[in-house]
């Protein structure tokens, strides 16, 4: 079966629209999972008085506005009392101006007092995403929870942004003093609290947990189902490396994803330390990079060696750079692959749009997959900025994970309607030789049948006329119709 083309204005529509059903997925799941700020109460000057609001029993709020912090020091309960020098800041946000010999604060603490109804018996929780990049929470003097190891020395501090959920009660007067210890020698200037920190009812916050743990496990379940049908493909499919090279893709996105949510998933699993959450996160986008490369460059003819070089090129180089190093260094040029990987992803997209192969009816799902990735990166890298906080978006990832499975079911069917062809043709042939044997036979049945008796004739009639040899070489010839 010849492949099916789109027309290429047509085509264009297409990737219009599908834009735009992205993009309003992406808002309509903002829309419904999107906490409402409005009518909750704000956190000044360091509190936030939750008493007569009703909304604390059915939502979670977020922990943003002005914190009190006390730089370079590392407090717990009642130690701040009697130092009275603190800064008011933007959580999340940065910590702290260059002093005036142009030094910064590496560590300090942040204080926030919330205020509920006294005597309250209600468990409440407290979820921390991100602090860069050791933390100690500290709730009512006592240590609840860490992630990494504080330290007023760089020597002794452990790098370490691991989320984590921690649940206290408030004490007899309704008071919750939240003490939070942070340590950042990577980048001080950027401060430690780089998300939201939400605070709920403890019931609640488990459920909102849920959701957004439920959403990366079905998309992990979604690529491990992709996987293992692209790899029965691989292999019933003359090899082909596509399979493999989109499941790799894949991987790497699903990888930079996690890493990137509140919930950092395969961080938490692995305990990785911050310098291996950067590395893996690193490698990832540069995995990316060479796999979408692998996948196209069949489009690309003539120029395929050049750029063939080129790409093979970057990512040793980035390999290289992301194994060995300091971390400090490696953290100062993050941005630079997540550019990079922007960059690559639009050219390959923009690239692709420039070969006849495009049109085809199988191939163009290839764009929408990269389509539905771009959009994914957009749209995250917008929210952080904003500072919105939402349960983590699984659609773009499953798009992707969709088209690109509709693409090898096309391939697969196409390769099964050839076959199925290529069967009955060898059948038409196998039934016309068969056809044409049963008709030469039979009309060479009768001439042989008339030339044996000939032969046969011959001889009885010539007995003792033909010597010996003559007589043989006929005899033979006439048993050969046995």
């Amino acid at each position: 079966m010849p492949h099916q083309y789109i027309n290429r204005k047509k085509l264009i529509l297409l990737v219009v629209l599908f834009i735009i059903l992205l993009s309003a997925l992406r808002l309509g799941w903002l829309a419904v999972f999107h906490n409402d700020v409005d009518g909750q109460p704000l956190i000044s000057e360091g509190e936030l008085d939750l008493r007569g609001w009703e909304g604390l029993s059915s939502e979670t709020i977020a922990l943003d506005g002005e914190w009190r912090f006390f730089p370079g020091k590392l407090a717990t309960s009642g130690q701040t009392e009697t130092w009275g020098d603190f800064n008011l800041v933007d959580v999340p946000g940065d910590w702290n101006d260059r002093k005036s010999n142009g030094s910064l604060d590496y560590y300090g603490t942040y204080k926030l007092r919330i205020i509920v109804e006294e005597n309250d018996d209600d468990v409440f929780s407290l979820v921390v995403p991100s602090v860069r990049n050791a933390s100690e929470l500290y709730v009512n003097g006592r240590l609840i929870d860490q992630s990494g190891q504080v330290s007023e020395s760089e020597s002794q501090y452990l790098a370490k942004n691991i989320p984590y959920t921690a649940s206290f009660t408030a004490d007899d007067d309704g008071v919750i003093e939240i003490m939070l210890q942070a340590t950042n020698y990577l980048d001080s200037s950027e401060g430690a609290i780089a998300r939201s920190i939400k605070f709920g009812e403890s019931s609640q916050v488990r459920s909102e947990n849920l959701i957004s743990y439920s959403m990366q496990l079905i998309v992990m379940v979604a690529f491990l189902i992709y996987t293992t049908f692209a790899i029965g493909l691989f292999f019933v499919n003359e090899r082909n490396g596509t399979y493999i090279n989109a499941s790799f893709l894949l991987l790497c996105a699903i990888v930079t994803h996690s890493l990137g949510s509140d919930e950092k998933l395969i961080t938490y699993w692995f305990q990785l330390d911050y310098a291996w959450n950067i590395r893996v996160a690193n490698l990832a986008s540069t995995g990316m990079i060479f796999s979408l490369w692998m996948i196209v460059k069949g489009s690309f003819g003539k120029s395929q060696k050049i750029i063939h070089t080129v790409v093979l090129t970057i990512c040793v180089v980035s390999l290289i750079a992301i194994l060995t190093l300091p971390l400090i260094d490696l953290f100062q040029i993050q941005d630079v692959f997540n550019a990079l990987l922007i960059v690559t992803l639009v050219l390959v997209i923009i690239s692709m749009f420039k070969v006849q192969s495009l049109q085809r009816e199988d191939t163009v799902w290839i764009v929408y997959a990269l389509l539905a990735l771009l959009n994914s990166y957009i749209w995250w890298g917008v929210w952080n900025s904003l500072g919105v906080n939402v349960f983590f978006y699984p659609i773009d990832l499953i798009i992707m994970i969709g088209c690109f499975t509709i693409m090898w079911f096309i391939r697969y069917f196409n390769m099964y309607n050839k076959s199925k062809e290529q069967a009955s043709r060898l059948k038409n042939v196998s039934e016309e030789k068969d056809e044409f044997l049963a008709r030469t036979s039979h009309e060479l049945r009768n001439p042989l049948h008339g030339i044996l008796n000939l032969t046969q004739t011959t001889l009885d009639r010539n007995k003792g006329v033909f010597d010996q040899k003559k007589s043989k070489r006929i005899r033979n010839s006439n048993n050969g119709r046995e």
